[in-house]
């Protein structure tokens, strides 16, 4: 009966530092989870995997591009092509998604962040955008924050 008294003392030990486990495995993933927002927005999706449509004001947008909009690239000298009825990409000037980084993290949590004044102009207009969406989170939570639990979980309780 020790035996197993002494699993269920481990175990209770490891739940106090799952969140820990959980917060480790992000930060050391934090380039692949970020690469992920980046390619959810360079899909033209916010973070419901839904098109970056929008309305401000007396503007509005489908979340795909118009046919004036390639114009206004070439004028910008912006490079990735803006083709009517293809998503928005999020590829203009490039520093929305040049400045995108991991913010804070903890509690298992964490949120990708890019600059301040930037991320607010743009969640003011499309809503949430600097998230992952469900698959994509289902992924992380699969792959990379799982492992790291099974992994102490496992050590906890093995003989």
């Amino acid at each position: 009966m020790k035996f197993l008294e002494s699993i269920i003392n481990d175990l209770t030990i490891l739940e106090n530092e799952l969140d820990t486990i959980a917060s480790n495995s992000i930060k050391e993933n934090s380039s692949e989870i970020v690469t992920l927002v980046k390619r959810q927005l360079s899909n033209g999706k916010n973070s419901y995997d839904q098109p970056l449509s929008f309305t401000d004001g007396n503007q509005s947008g489908t979340g795909f591009y118009a046919e004036s909009t390639q114009s206004f690239a070439n004028r910008d000298g912006v490079s990735i092509p803006k083709t009517k009825g293809s998503p928005y990409n999020f590829h203009w000037t490039g520093q929305t998604l040049d400045n995108m980084q991991m913010g804070e993290v903890g509690n298992g949590k964490y949120q990708v962040v890019t600059v301040k004044s930037r991320m607010s102009f743009l969640e003011g207009i499309y809503g949430e955008i600097f998230n992952l969406n469900e698959k994509n989170n289902q992924w992380v939570n699969n792959e990379i924050v799982s492992p790291k639990l099974n992994k102490a979980i496992l050590r906890t309780i093995s003989i």
